[in-house]
């Protein structure tokens, strides 16, 4: 069981101010993770790290991987946010492999709504899974898929997306948390 993802920018803006107003801290990955980024792992072959070496260019991305076993490998941000009018900018390559008749594995960025004490209230994912991933879009979870195991430009805007989250009064979101996630089995 394989998982990896790399994310080359990400940004969340509010688009309507005169100079917009970047609430990820350092979303382009030129900087140290820490202390903008909070890494996680749990389980064995497990990697989080910043590089230049995954798309070719001489810029950083980060890179968010679980290998075999029961496990993940997380980097977060947590941001409070004045309202959910902002624009999502990201480059992502999902992957996510399984051996036949092995445990499900997913592998993408997490987008989790909270209030203002952690509770996460919706997620969407954009991601790649395996096919006995159990996941599926509920009143709050909303799967936006990968196309393919490229480098996939992604944009959307967090007022429009959360209406896909029938059961999450918009009015609730004070804070959203963004995250590189690699999964594998039931380690949710």
């Amino acid at each position: 069981m394989r998982f990896r993802l790399t994310l080359l920018l990400l940004a969340l803006w509010l688009p309507i101010s005169v100079s917009a107003l970047e609430l990820v801290a350092n979303g382009d990955f030129e900087e140290e993770l820490t202390p903008a980024w909070t890494t996680a792992t749990s389980g064995a072959a497990t990697v989080t790290v910043r590089a230049t070496t995954f798309d070719g260019d001489p810029d950083y991305e980060a890179l968010a991987q679980k290998g075999t076993g029961n496990g993940h490998a997380k980097i977060s941000q947590v941001m409070v946010v004045p309202s959910l009018d902002l624009d999502l900018s990201a480059a992502l390559r999902c992957e996510a492999y399984s051996s036949p008749g092995g445990p499900w594995a997913v592998g993408g960025l997490v987008i989790d709504y909270e209030d203002l004490h952690g509770n996460v209230l919706g997620t969407t994912l954009i991601g790649a899974k395996t096919s006995l991933c159990p996941w599926h879009d509920s009143g709050t979870f909303h799967w936006i898929a990968a196309p393919d195991q490229n480098w996939n430009d992604y944009a959307l805007n967090l007022a429009d997306e959360i209406v896909n989250l029938f059961d999450v009064d918009p009015a609730d979101v004070q804070c959203v948390r963004m995250t590189l996630t690699g999964l594998v089995g039931g380690d949710c």
